[in-house]
């Protein structure tokens, strides 16, 4: 599918949020940048293109958000902040009450997380810790992106979900093969979305995760 505005992707996301918003993305993007230089958060051969494969990435998964309800949203192997970080800045104005729960182990990322969500006043909590090593989150979302394989990725959000939660992975274009390998130790329901900034990538949503009996 590709991206779905003929324009840059900072521009679009430049028109479509507020400027406080915004603004916060782009001071989250000029840290990034910062850190960066002395050790590496995301892969250096992305930093020019940061706005379509890090944050406008991150950013679609904004239109799937419940609306009128509150909820604990937790990001699995967030990494230097992508996709719960980008998302956290969206929902400091549009929905603040919503907490996100970063999960990261190394140690370097994980202090990155806490200077972002301290610089720019984030309902974020970080969690440096292995997500396997954690107590159950009790989360209504669950998200992730280029972390592990979805058999796992399914097994630590049935740990961490509440009963009625969903999960959000970010997947390239293996992801039915994915979900064929998964099927066979898990039901669930699940939905595929085209992804906005890669024609060979998706948004898997994940739903009603049961252990496979059969």
């Amino acid at each position: 599918m590709g991206l779905p505005i003929r324009e840059e992707p900072r521009s679009f996301l430049k028109q479509h949020l507020s400027p406080v918003t915004f603004d916060k993305l782009n001071h989250y993007h000029d840290l990034l940048v910062k850190w960066n230089k002395r050790k590496q958060l995301v892969s250096i051969t992305t930093l020019e293109s940061l706005w379509l494969r890090h944050f406008l990435d991150s950013a679609q998964l904004y239109s799937l958000y419940p609306d009128g309800i509150r909820y604990r949203w937790m990001d699995i192997g967030s990494g230097g902040g992508f996709p719960g970080l980008v998302l956290a800045c969206i929902a400091s104005e549009y929905a603040p009450e919503n907490e996100f729960v970063l999960v990261e182990s190394n140690n370097y990322k994980a202090e990155f997380l806490k200077h972002v969500t301290l610089k720019l006043g984030l309902n974020a909590i970080v969690q440096r810790s292995r997500v396997e090593d954690l107590t159950p989150q009790k989360a209504n979302i669950v998200s992730a992106r280029a972390v592990t394989n979805l058999v796992t990725l399914i097994q630590w959000s049935e740990k961490h979900l509440v009963e009625d939660g969903k999960a959000l992975f970010l997947k390239g274009k293996n992801v039915s093969n994915e979900l064929s390998e998964a099927f066979e130790e898990w039901d669930f329901d699940h939905a595929i979305k085209a992804s906005w900034t890669d024609q060979t990538g998706s948004v898997l949503i994940v739903e009603n995760i049961s252990q496979n009996q059969s």
